[in-house]
């Protein structure tokens, strides 16, 4: 009798075993069920193998270049280009296409891809925009005569002007200043490693005014081709022969900076317009500081 219990808890442990391995298969591996198939992207192409841009809306151009790792515009100017701009345009190469089918399969003028609202050019691949489907608001794109449903994360920026695409920085990155002329005639200057001025400011400070140039950023960018204003500031940079000049346009509580040899004009704050053109505005600053 004795022999007869311990036999059946022995079976009875090895069926509980035999159960729990099974489940464990059953949760693991889902016999019967196929994959779940990755998610497609848009493109094949890695946005890192991307070397040109170009985006066509309303018969204007914006042309991007990338040079040395570093994207450049240059069309319809050239500049220094929007880098956190441009990665943000670059992603499209790599998001989810939600749905996709042949332009056999589906009528293109509804959706207005017999002609797009924007192109972006990838390198040679074209991306064309149509308009968003009106239930979940995903936008038709097409390539290569397939047209794709994406997020509608990205036709604003085929829209943006091209000042949008270009650096905010006032001056080039990495720039070393070596003379400031300030348009009342101030004048600072780097003499043999060393820092003098026409006016009474003290070397940190001098270097105080530095930093906020090399880090100046403007709140827009546009194109400018109208005629120069009359004030202006120039920077003379290491390493290049001709001061980069930006001539001071205000236009009601508004302070731009052009620089007419990029043909463009810098939207500045009041506050960072006053340190920037004016020494004594910055030594003010650093008073109430």
């Amino acid at each position: 009798m004795l022999v007869h219990k311990k036999n059946s808890r022995l079976f009875l442990n090895i069926g509980l075993v035999i159960i729990v391995a099974l489940l464990i298969f059953l949760v693991v591996f889902e016999p019967g069920l196929d994959n779940e198939p990755a998610p497609s992207k848009l493109l094949t192409l890695d946005k890192n193998q991307i070397t040109s841009i170009r985006i066509i809306h309303n018969d204007e151009t914006i042309r991007l270049e990338k040079r040395d790792n570093k994207w450049m515009t240059t069309e319809p100017v050239k500049a220094e280009g929007n880098s956190f701009k441009i990665n943000s345009l670059l992603d499209l190469a790599t998001t989810r296409s939600f749905a996709h089918y042949s332009v056999n399969e589906i009528d293109l003028i509804p959706i207005r891809l017999d002609k797009p609202r924007s192109r972006v050019l990838f390198n040679d691949v074209e991306i064309a925009f149509g308009n968003t489907q009106p239930i979940n608001h995903q936008r038709y794109v097409m390539v290569d005569n397939v047209v794709h449903l994406i997020n509608d994360f990205y036709y604003h920026h085929t829209v943006s002007p091209a000042g949008n695409y270009v650096s905010f920085s006032l001056l080039p990155s990495g720039s070393d200043i070596n003379k400031i002329v300030f348009p009342d005639n101030s004048v600072i200057e780097n003499i043999e490693g060393k820092w003098t001025a026409n006016i009474d400011i003290s070397t940190d400070n001098i270097t105080n005014l530095v930093n906020e140039w090399k880090h100046a950023e403007a709140l827009e960018v546009k194109l400018y081709n109208e005629s120069r204003p009359d004030r202006k500031i120039a920077i003379s940079l290491s390493g290049s022969t001709q001061p980069v000049i930006f001539f001071i346009l205000e236009k009601g509580n508004d302070v731009w900076l052009v620089n007419h040899s990029l043909t463009l004009k810098y939207l500045l704050t009041q506050d960072v317009a006053q340190k920037l053109l004016d020494p004594v505005s910055l030594l003010k600053s650093i008073t109430k500081k």
